[in-house]
């Protein structure tokens, strides 16, 4: 059974760090980053192939150079950094969605992500997605793959809301 995680998030120092994402989920993870780390000297990269989130990520971060599509980024380009931070659309894992975890066309760009971590070896990794990942039985298979590239897992539930304002009002 999961409960959910209280722990207060200690803040981190970090000189670099990274995001990897799929449309209009990165614009969310900045704020509740940036209110968890201290001194953070510069946003190393960013993976989004949207359009849109690329034009406000560009304004938010003009440091921040923009790889495109995690599907189709050259390994070799991707800077160091000490935190990579993704998430997959959670349609595939959403209890709204169609509840094909890992073999959903969306939640399968998670393979790329773990590609990326594999091949970067940052010191903190974060994956994000929506409640129904943990308990989905492909939650499994993503603890399985963070341990085989030399990853603890901790993991929990937490609320946006203590992180940054509240993106949307579920009623």
């Amino acid at each position: 059974m999961l409960v959910p995680y209280t722990t207060t998030v200690p803040p981190l120092t970090l000189t670099k760090f990274g995001y990897t994402s799929i449309p209009a989920v990165l614009t969310r993870y900045i704020p509740a980053t940036e209110a968890v780390i201290d001194n953070t000297d510069e946003l190393a990269f960013v993976a989004d192939p949207d359009k849109f989130c690329s034009q406000v990520l560009a304004y938010l971060h003009p440091e921040a150079r923009n790889l495109g599509s995690v599907t189709e980024v050259d390994y070799s380009t991707i800077p160091d950094c000490d935190m990579i931070m993704g998430g997959t659309s959670c349609q595939n894992f959403s209890y709204q969605g169609d509840k094909k975890g890992l073999e959903g066309v969306k939640s399968k760009l998670f393979y790329d992500f773990a590609k990326i971590i594999q091949f970067k070896q940052p010191k903190y990794v974060v994956w994000e997605n929506v409640f129904g990942a943990y308990t989905h039985s492909d939650f499994q298979i993503v603890k399985e793959i963070f341990n085989e590239i030399g990853y603890e897992i901790d993991y929990g539930i937490f609320n946006s809301a203590d992180f940054a304002r509240r993106i949307q009002q579920r009623q």
